[in-house]
């Protein structure tokens, strides 16, 4: 995909790229190459979508009408961690995949990186190991309850997550354990138990999203 955004050189997005677009920013964006391309779009809540004037007029939505209008434009400044782009692969070759890469108001996106195994071959940054990330309890063996409390949970904010590579195992209260794999989608309502660990040989990575930074509830059980 490719990119033009106000303020900034053209870039190109390809697999385990996240593009930011802060708000107040003119931007466009077209598709490149012979493959078919996938991508999320994530946007806060109750954002608004304009067009330049001198453009041809977008199609209204159903019982809506497009309206001109005009206002004061200033794309807004990127504070760290905020990013144009930013790209999994690129970072995990040089041992920079950890951290949050999103902490805009209402918006929040932060990409956990591990091997299931600890002793994978393919490990050289060190990092996460079988316990998976957080609310992950080990590797233990005994059957999953969905019934049962575990892992952690949010008060306020779902949580989802994109599977980016690799494969995630997921366990949510009530509704039970799935494997995920790239391009998968997983979502935790607000208030549920859920545990996520990374599964299958190889790295895996989930970009754990919420409206908010996280703030876990964790399981305190028999401690």
């Amino acid at each position: 995909m490719h990119f033009i955004i106000e303020g900034q050189q053209p870039l190109v997005a390809s697999r385990g790229s996240i593009v930011n677009i802060l708000k107040s920013t003119v931007f466009s964006y077209e598709m490149g190459g012979t493959q078919n391309a996938l991508w999320v779009e994530v946007n806060p809540n109750n954002y608004k979508t304009v067009y330049p004037s001198d453009d041809p007029p977008p199609p209204a939505a159903p019982g809506a009408e497009v309206v001109k209008v005009a206002f004061n434009h200033t794309p807004a400044s990127y504070t760290p961690p905020n990013q144009v782009h930013w790209n999994l692969f690129e970072a995990a070759a040089k041992c920079e995949q950890a951290g949050a890469k999103v902490n805009e108001d209402h918006l929040f996106a932060n990409p956990l990186y591990g091997f299931a195994d600890p002793n994978d071959p393919l490990i050289t940054c060190g990092g996460r190991g079988a316990a998976g990330g957080r609310g992950a309890r080990g590797t233990a063996t005994a059957a999953f309850n969905p019934n049962s409390i575990f892992g952690h949970m949010h008060a306020g904010p779902a949580e989802w997550w994109i599977v980016q590579v690799g494969h995630i195992k997921a366990q949510f209260e009530n509704t039970g354990e799935f494997i995920a794999e790239e391009g998968d989608v997983l979502y935790a309502a607000p208030m549920t138990w859920h545990q996520m660990g990374f599964a299958e040989p190889g790295p895996s990575c989930r970009l754990a999203m919420g409206g908010y930074q996280l703030i876990n509830m964790n399981n305190t059980a028999g401690r």
